[in-house]
C-alpha cells in the first residue's frame, strides 16, 4: 500500500508560514519589515541610545527620508528604460509645491529649514506612492504597513501597561503622567492615534497574513490599549478626527465602510472597559481616589493663537507672511499677549496660511479632494474584492483622521507623526492611482530624450538642494543648542526643533 503525502504546511498554534508557491507573501514580509525598521523610530527612539535625544533624533531621520526617497524615485524616472513613477500624484500635488517654493524663495529668511521639509515630505509620499502603483505592488505595500503598525503599536502598548504599574506601584494615579512614553508631551502622542487607529482596526477584518492569527489578537490589543490611552489622557483632537473619519468613510463607501467602523467600534469599547477598570476602579481602589485628566468644549488657549493667525493671513493676502514669520513678527491680536506663547498657532491650516497665504491651503484642499476622488474611484471598481476594498478605506480613514486633527494640532509639523504619514499618504497614493490594467504607449524618441533630461535636471537640483538643505538643517539645530542655554523664558515650545521660540528679533 502506498501512502500519499500531503503537502500542505504545517501551522502550530497559528505560526506564520512562508509558502514556496506564495512569493507575494514574500513581498509583503519584506515590506513589513522595511516599514517596521521605518515607523520604529516615531514610537521606540527612546528605547535607543543615542546622544541628539527624542525630537531631534526623529527630525534628522525624517529630513534624511524625504530627502531620499525623493531622489530615489526621480533616479528611478530618468535612468530606466520605461518610467517606474506615475506622475500623476506629483502632479497634482505640484501647485502646493510650487507655493512653498516661492514662499522659500521670496522671504528673507535666517534657516531654510521649513518649506523645504514640506516640500521634500508632499513630493517625496506623491512621488513614493507614484511608484508603487506603476510597479503595482500597493496592496502588498498597505498590507506590510498594516502588519509593521499593528506590531509596533501592540509592543507600544505593553510598555505603557508596564509603566502603569510602576506608577501604581509608586502610588501615581495621574496616568497621563507615565502611562506616555517617548514623546515631549500627550499631543505628539495623540497624532500618531490619529494615523494609527484606523488602520489597527482593518487587521481585524483582513489579515495580511492568513496564516498568522495572532496578528488579529493583536490588532484587537493595541487597538484596545490605544484606546484606553486615549481616552485616559482626554486626547481630545484625536478622537475627533478618527471620529469625523469614520463619518466620512461612511459618506464616501456607504456599507462598504461598516466592517471597519464596526471594528473600530469594538476596539473604542474595549478600550472604554479598560479606562472603567485600569483608570477608575483599580486607582480608587488602591489610593481611595481617583485623579482623571479633565475633559471641556473650551479651547486651551487655542483661540487667541486662532485670531492672531487670521490676522497674518490677511496682511499678505493671499501670499502670507513668509516662513517662520509665526515666530518673528510684530503681534497683531493685542489678546496675544497675555496668552500662552507658543511656537504655531495649533491649526496647520491656519498656520500655512499665516505663514504661506491661503493659496497654499487651497491647493493642498484640491490636492485632497483629487486624491480622495481617486480612492472613491478604486473602491467601485469591479476588481477591488474583500479585504482590498477594506484596506482603502481604512487607508482613507487614517489619511482623514490626521488631516482632521490637524485643524487643531500640529500633526504636520511634529516629526514623529510627520514619519507615519509620510508612508500612510504614499499607500493612499498607491491605492488612487494603481490600475489592474495599464495600456501604455511608446512616446517618440525626441520626446523621450527630453522627458529625461528634464527629470534629471530635477533629480540633480534634489540632490543638491537636499544638500543644502540638510546643512540649514544641522546649522539651525547647532544653534538651537546654543539658545537654549540663553534662553531664559517659559520653557520649550516645540516646533521644527524642541525649542520653537528660536529665532527671535
Amino acid at each position: 500500500m502506498v501512502f500519499k503525502r500531503h503537502k500542505k504546511p504545517l501551522n502550530v498554534s497559528g505560526a506564520f508560514v512562508l509558502s514556496n508557491a506564495r512569493p507575494h507573501n514574500a513581498i509583503v514580509l519584506t515590506f513589513t519589515i522595511l516599514l517596521g525598521f521605518g515607523l520604529a523610530p516615531s514610537l521606540f527612539l527612546a528605547l535607543i541610545p543615542q546622544p541628539l535625544g527624542i525630537y531631534p533624533g526623529q527630525r534628522f531621520f525624517g529630513c534624511y527620508l524625504f530627502w531620499l526617497a525623493t531622489c530615489g524615485c526621480f533616479a528611478a524616472i530618468s535612468f530606466s528604460r520605461e518610467s517606474k513613477v506615475d506622475l500623476r500624484p506629483f502632479l497634482l500635488s505640484l501647485p502646493m509645491l510650487g507655493l512653498f517654493a516661492l514662499g522659500d524663495v521670496l522671504w528673507a529668511q535666517q534657516y531654510q529649514v521649513e518649506p523645504l521639509l514640506f516640500i521634500f515630505f508632499f513630493a517625496g509620499s506623491a512621488l513614493l506612492g507614484g511608484f508603487l502603483a506603476k510597479t503595482r505592488q500597493d496592496m502588498s505595500f498597505v498590507k506590510g504597513l498594516q502588519a509593521s503598525v499593528v506590531v509596533l503599536s501592540f509592543f507600544y502598548g505593553l510598555i505603557a501597561f508596564l509603566n502603569y504599574g510602576f506608577g501604581l506601584s509608586d502610588q501615581r494615579y495621574s496616568v497621563d503622567d507615565y502611562v506616555i512614553w517617548g514623546f515631549l508631551n500627550i499631543r505628539y502622542w495623540s497624532h500618531l492615534a490619529s494615523w494609527f487607529l484606523p488602520i489597527i482596526a482593518l487587521t481585524s477584518i483582513s489579515n495580511p497574513f492568513p496564516s498568522f492569527r495572532l496578528l488579529r489578537v493583536a490588532s484587537f490589543v493595541s487597538g484596545s490599549i490605544w484606546w484606553w490611552i486615549l481616552l485616559s489622557t482626554a486626547g481630545r483632537g484625536s478622537a475627533l478626527g478618527v471620529g469625523l473619519s469614520a463619518l466620512l468613510v461612511l459618506i464616501l463607501f456607504r456599507r462598504g465602510a461598516c466592517p471597519l467602523i464596526r471594528s473600530m467600534g469594538i476596539h473604542f469599547f474595549s478600550g472604554v472597559l479598560l479606562w472603567v477598570f485600569f483608570t477608575v476602579f483599580l486607582p480608587w481602589v488602591l489610593g481611595g481616589g481617583v485623579e482623571l485628566r479633565h475633559v471641556d468644549a473650551e479651547s486651551s488657549g487655542r483661540i487667541p493663537l486662532w485670531i492672531e493667525a487670521w490676522a497674518m493671513s490677511l496682511v499678505n493676502f493671499p501670499f502670507g507672511m513668509g516662513p517662520q514669520s509665526w515666530l518673528t513678527h510684530d503681534i497683531l491680536n493685542p489678546e496675544w499677549r497675555s496668552a500662552l506663547s507658543l511656537a504655531h498657532p495649533h491649526n496647520m491650516y491656519l498656520f500655512w496660511a499665516a505663514e504661506y497665504g491661503w493659496l497654499s491651503v487651497g491647493a493642498l484642499l484640491l490636492m485632497l479632494a483629487g486624491g480622495v476622488a481617486k480612492l472613491v474611484g478604486r473602491f467601485r471598481r469591479a476588481s477591488v474584492e474583500g479585504g482590498d476594498s477594506h484596506r482603502i478605506v481604512a487607508i482613507t480613514s487614517a489619511i482623514s483622521a490626521a488631516f482632521v486633527h490637524a485643524g487643531v494640532s500640529a500633526v504636520f509639523i511634529g516629526p514623529a507623526s510627520l514619519i507615519a504619514g509620510f508612508f500612510i499618504i504614499s499607500a493612499g497614493w498607491a491605492l488612487g492611482f494603481c490600475q489592474g490594467t495599464i495600456i501604455s504607449e511608446r512616446a517618440p524618441y525626441k520626446r523621450t530624450v527630453l522627458l529625461r533630461c528634464l527629470f534629471v535636471l530635477a533629480l540633480c537640483a534634489s540632490i543638491v538642494v537636499g544638500v543644502r538643505w540638510v546643512q540649514e538643517v544641522e546649522r539651525y539645530y547647532e544653534d538651537n543648542l546654543i539658545d537654549r542655554e540663553t534662553y531664559k523664558g517659559r520653557g520649550y515650545a516645540p516646533r521644527f526643533w524642541s525649542h520653537g521660540d528660536f529665532p527671535r528679533h
